[in-house]
């Protein structure tokens, strides 16, 4: 993620993707749309006015059918993964490198992998979980401005799912940089230490 990426994030409140991650990420509308168009396109060449038959009328009635249902599930599934780019603000009073080492400390006890680990941005990849996202999910956490940003997206290396665990995982990450949740944590460390 380059910085003009992260500027550009912030602008649109979305997180803005590199170019074969957001082909990935939205490759099944592309096919759902190519699919649309197909069904759509033949439907129309196999109505013949001048001639018309019995096979002819219920093939292109059930192509136009079809062209629409693929053409409102692509609609609806881009709709879906849209909204979850959206940015989360991160409200701590925490500065960048201590945020960053929580939120390292975190993908360690939650088995996450760390994809990237730069000076401006974090990358983490959660397991996959049955219920929800057969791939996991993709969190990347940004600094820019003062400001911490957050987006958890399905992962694009992996299959799209449309129910995941994005909200969920801003929740927790709100909760780790919390004041609250991390003086629980340090007196809790505190406690095993002596």
């Amino acid at each position: 993620m380059t910085s003009t990426q992260i500027t550009r994030s912030v602008k649109t409140g979305k997180l803005q993707l590199e170019g074969w991650e957001r082909f990935r990420y939205f490759e099944n509308i592309i096919w759902l749309a190519i699919g649309s168009a197909g069904c759509f396109l033949y439907a129309l060449y196999s109505i013949n006015l001048a001639e018309p038959t019995y096979l002819t009328g219920p093939v292109s009635i059930f192509l136009l059918v079809l062209s629409f249902v693929l053409f409102v599930l692509a609609a609806m599934q881009f709709v879906i993964l849209d909204r979850s780019r959206k940015l989360a603000l991160l409200t701590t009073n925490l500065p960048w490198t201590e945020a960053r080492e929580i939120l390292l400390a975190l993908a360690s006890r939650r088995r996450w992998t760390v994809l990237n680990n730069r000076k401006a941005f974090i990358r983490l990849r959660t397991r996959p979980s049955w219920w929800f996202s057969l791939s996991g999910e993709q969190i990347t956490v940004f600094y820019n401005r003062k400001n911490i940003w957050a987006a958890s997206i399905c992962d694009p290396d992996g299959p799209t799912a449309i129910i995941t665990r994005n909200r969920e995982n801003i929740l927790l990450l709100r909760g780790e940089l919390s004041g609250s949740r991390r003086s629980a944590l340090q007196n809790s460390q505190i406690q095993k230490g002596t």
